[in-house]
């Protein structure tokens, strides 16, 4: 292997691995955490394989369009048609603005928690200074995006690793073995969320020049690495925390602020700094999931809109990126988990549904058939399932969304 390719091969795996790894993390603990550490680390198991699948479906979409640097999109476009491009384009967009929503929401509360000491601010000023900062920082680009997000992906490397082995001699196997099987259902769409890196996949499989064996590498590495991040994770938070009582799982996940209150059950269980190093893990992880979601946003709908990038264009796209998930924010300030679930709902309909459509067409379609480079191998019936999957997840969120699934 050339070294450049090798060096490519090394970025795009940090890139699968950081796409995936985000704020859905710090919900993780606070959803699934409440059915128990066996049962979360059955369903991030499931949920591995059912996204990992979902990776390799869309490779084989992507190859098979002959545009070098097609996105889902147009992928749809070609071989669905307008309706196809239709969804997908409602479906990326609705992705976007409901993880901007979740981390204004989270990162608020952050603000309003820690500051309380010192200040008092209501949510709506905390929400409006949290999204002015980050506009800001979006108003000059990429470049200030790409330095800042390096120093915040340092915090967040460091604070994780402080916080796992700080954290890790507090662990009681009594807190590991408590299993309320469920509570699982409600916390489906949110850890699918977790386990999304589908958006990069064709600037990877562009960047790696259509390598097959490096791009199915960096698939199975870039997704193996958050799931033993998060294991961990669940394994340190969810044995040091106990189940019930008032400093409990059940009551962090029933707060409408649980990240702030993770950070103040730490704190009264005489573990400050692992409270400190798990508010600065939460800083980080919502600021470069934010940050990259809102780069997302406004090159996307830039190219959707036909805007220039002129100090007009720029001050319109950053009001079309904030404008609705801070509306949803300021509306419902207690919608972290609410607004991550959604986002589940659209992965579902974007990387679950799309992408097997898609293959189905040219695989199966007699007008369009073709022959991919790289075919998943799976055939109908795996395909009806991944689209049967991906309903569920939808209808799982509808019904926890309504409260019809058991919750503490």
């Amino acid at each position: 292997m050339k070294a450049s390719l090798k060096s490519k091969t090394i970025g795009c795996i940090l890139l699968v691995t950081g796409t995936q790894i985000g704020a859905g993390m710090l919900a993780l603990p606070i959803t699934t955490g409440v059915a128990g550490f066996i049962p979360a680390i059955v369903l991030f198991s499931c949920a591995f394989v059912y996204m990992l699948m979902n990776l390799f479906v869309l490779l084989e979409a992507n190859l098979s369009c002959p545009q070098q640097e097609a996105n889902i999109i147009s992928i749809a476009k070609q071989q669905l048609g307008r309706t196809g491009q239709g969804i997908a384009w409602l479906s990326f967009l609705l992705l976007l603005y409901a993880a901007s929503a979740a981390y204004l929401v989270g990162g608020s509360s952050l603000i309003v928690s820690e500051l309380k000491p010192f200040v008092s601010l209501s949510h709506t000023y905390s929400t409006w200074l949290f999204a002015a900062c980050f506009g800001l920082i979006a108003y000059f680009g990429i470049v200030w995006i790409d330095r800042l997000n390096r120093l915040l992906m340092l915090g967040l490397i460091i604070s994780y690793l402080l916080s796992i082995m700080i954290v890790a001699p507090e662990v009681k196997l009594a807190h590991l073995t408590t299993q309320h099987f469920p509570y699982l259902w409600a916390a489906v769409p949110v850890v699918i969320l977790s386990f999304t890196s589908h958006i990069v996949i064709p600037s990877v499989t562009y960047y790696l020049e259509r390598n097959i064996p490096l791009i199915k590498r960096t698939i199975w590495i870039g997704s193996s690495i958050p799931f033993l991040c998060y294991v961990i994770w669940e394994f340190a938070l969810v044995g040091t925390v106990p189940a019930y009582g008032p400093n409990g799982l059940h009551a962090i996940a029933a707060s409408s602020t649980p990240l702030a209150t993770l950070t103040q059950v730490l704190t009264h269980m005489h573990l400050p700094f692992v409270a400190n190093t798990n508010l600065f893990f939460s800083i980080f992880a919502i600021s470069t999931s934010f940050l990259g979601v809102i780069l997302s946003l406004c090159d996307f709908l830039a190219d959707g809109f036909n805007i220039q990038k002129t100090h007009q264009g720029r001050a319109l796209l950053m009001l079309m990126s904030f404008a609705p998930p801070l509306m949803f924010a300021l509306l419902f300030p207690s919608s972290f988990i609410l607004a991550l679930g959604y986002a589940g709902v659209f992965v579902a309909i974007l990387y679950g549904i799309l992408p097997s459509l898609i293959v189905w067409k040219t695989r199966y379609h007699a007008q369009t058939q073709s022959s991919a480079p790289y075919r998943f191998p799976a055939g109908r019936y795996t395909l009806i399932a991944l689209m049967i999957i991906a309903v569920i997840v939808i209808g799982l969120q509808i019904a926890a969304s309504e409260h019809w699934l058991p919750t503490p």
